[in-house]
Formats: C-alpha cells, structure tokens, sequence
C-alpha cells in the first residue's frame, strides 16, 4: 500500500467540507480515454432512428458533453462538457431542468465525474498535472480540489464504494502494457492505494448496501480487440465472467440501482477495431437475460442508472455528443444471438423479470 503524498490535514479538511486551496498545477492538451474511442468519421446529422421514449438531457451545438453521472437520489445529473472551450469542464444540472453549473475551472480537461453516496463529494479525472490522475473535491460551496494519484502513470474512471469510503478506479501499467483494477481507502487520517491485482476498465462498484462486488470490462485473451464483462471482489477475489462472446465486445458497465442488472453498451465484432458502440444492453448480474435496451445507429455508451430505471448514456444521436436518457423496453423479439449480425437480440421473456 501507499500513502497518499498530500497531507493528512488537507484530506481531513476535504471530507470536513473546509475550502481548501489548489497549488499552481500545469495544463496538458489531449482527453481522458473512452472505450469505445471518439468516433474518426464524424456524424453529419441527426439521428432519428432511435427508442421512442429517448429524452435528451443536454442541448448544446458545439463541443463534446460526456461522461453522465448522477447523484445517488437521481436528482442531479453531473457531466463533462468542452462547450465552452477547448477543453472539457465538470457540469451539474437538476434532472428536467435547463440551467447548468459549472463545478470546475481549470484550463485543462477534468472529466468522468463520480458523486460520493451521501453527495458531499465529488471524484474526477483531470490532465492538469501531465497524465491523468484522480481528484478530491468538496461540493459544499468555493471548495477546491485535491489530487488523490499521482505518478507518471494514468489513473482514470473512479467509482465509490457504498460506504462512501473507498473508491475504485484503473490504472495503466505501463510495465506490462495493461489497464489495472486500483482501490483507494479514504479516512480523516489520509488515504491509502493498493492494487487489486485485476486487469480491467471502467469499474463500477455494485450500488447497493454492505456490497464489495465491482463490474468490469476486460480483453478477451484471443480476441484482446473484444471485451468483455466480469465482476470481481473488492479484495481483488471471486472473478467472475458475466459476458462474453466471439461475436460483440461489451463495453462501459454500469449497475441499475437494485444490484439486479448490468447496462452496457456492445461493439459488433466487425467494428471492434474501428472503436465504434453499438447499442445499449441490459443482463442479469448473473449473466441471464441478456436485453437490447435501445435501438439507433448512433454509438450510445457510458450509461448510469437512476434509482426509478432511466438510464442515462452519452450519444451523438443529435448530430453532436450530448446526454439521453431512456427508461428500458425489451420488446418482444426472439431470444438469443442473431448469428448473421453477431449481436444479441432482445428477449421476450425478459419483460416480466424487468
């Protein structure tokens, strides 16, 4: 385990809700990894084809808004946003409301907002330093943000734990060219690291009570361009593999609210190298009732889940990437892998388990 490197008191102050003060830090051009990567051939349009019970969520014409996170009652919906420059800031709304707030600053690219259970806390990633590292930062009122990584390597994608202590995230070790499950424990004393020995991406800690399960995607061996979906135990124990196929990769995990189901969004085979999303999916955490969820040619991604079942995500259905929401609709289609696209098709019997 490490310690972290800034002071006791600063973190002790943080979770006190104390305004804190940032040192200088240098800015770095570039932006936080997705999976799948931003899409090489632009859309030119709408697109229209899409669930019926979509809702758009932000409305703006320039730049890039990503990375949908939402507070723990499902009222406010935090995200990044380059609208107002070249680089991405972290904004708050009310979820239904217009007015937005801005929540950082700086000159270079916060991203990946991650709200703590009780919403005093906000975890981000941020470039500011030279790679990416994870940040600290009170939501009480002129807080300021505290580095929580830090290295040469990159560390993005945080998850709080239910309890509101401990925060899982990845890092890229650069030794053996792999991204890598990491655990921070946070206390008023300080805050330690420590590994969990895990190759993985896009952690998501289980949403519910005394839970120490995370979902996960993870390169298939064969097929490393492919990924799939595993759960692990916080202590780096129990792996379990939800997905996984020769057919789709499954990307971006998150966990509806009840601990029950797993959303993401699947890469058809064919376009896995391209970095390209498909749709978005819902399974059993016990990888039964494998769902489409959504219907467009658009990429949807990144998806996080309210506590009534909308689930939130990040597309380029308007033409420029925003953030939707759409409640679940399995539809009535035949069960299984449709093998001449090489993607899983909606299952009837899962309207009554959802």
């Amino acid at each position: 385990m490490e310690v972290g490197k800034h002071t006791i008191l600063i973190l002790a102050a943080l979770l006190g809700g104390c305004v804190l003060e940032a040192p200088p830090i240098r800015a770095r051009s570039g932006h936080a990894p997705e999976s799948p990567p931003r899409e090489e051939r632009p859309q030119t349009g709408p697109d229209l084809h899409y669930s019926p019970n979509a809702v758009q969520h932000t409305f703006y014409e320039v730049g890039q808004t990503v990375d949908p996170a939402l507070s723990w009652d499902g009222k406010t919906l935090y995200y990044a946003s380059s609208q107002d420059g070249a680089t991405f800031d972290i904004y708050c709304k009310q979820v239904g409301e217009i007015p937005a707030v801005k929540k950082t600053f700086h000159a270079a690219d916060d991203m990946q907002p991650s709200v703590s259970p009780d919403g005093r806390l906000l975890a981000f990633v941020s470039n500011r330093n030279g790679n990416w590292d994870i940040f600290l930062k009170s939501l009480a009122p002129g807080a300021e943000e505290v580095r929580l990584t830090g290295g040469e390597t990159d560390d993005i994608s945080p998850s709080w734990s239910p309890d509101g202590r401990r925060i899982v995230y990845s890092s890229y070790n650069a030794r053996a060219e792999r991204w890598e499950l990491m655990m921070i424990t946070l206390s008023k004393e300080g805050w330690e690291t420590a590994s969990l020995n895990t190759e993985g991406l896009f952690p998501a800690w289980r949403p519910v009570k005394g839970s120490e399960t995370i979902v996960f995607q993870k390169p298939r061996g064969r097929a490393p361009q492919l990924y799939g979906l595993w759960t692990v135990s916080s202590d780096g124990r129990n792996l379990v593999e939800i997905v996984g196929s020769t057919a789709f990769g499954a990307v971006t995990p998150a966990w509806t609210r009840d601990g029950r189901w797993i959303v993401f969004s699947s890469v058809p085979a064919e376009r896995a190298d391209e970095g390209r999303a498909g749709n978005l999916w819902m399974v059993g955490m016990d990888g039964k009732g494998l769902a489409k969820i959504s219907e467009g040619s658009a990429p949807e991604y990144a998806p996080v889940c309210a506590p009534d079942g909308t689930v939130y995500f990040t597309t380029r259905r308007s033409g420029i990437k925003n953030i939707w929401s759409l409640t679940p609709d399995f539809g009535n289609n035949d069960e299984g892998i449709d093998e001449r696209k090489g993607i899983p098709v909606r299952r009837s019997d899962d309207v009554k388990q959802a």
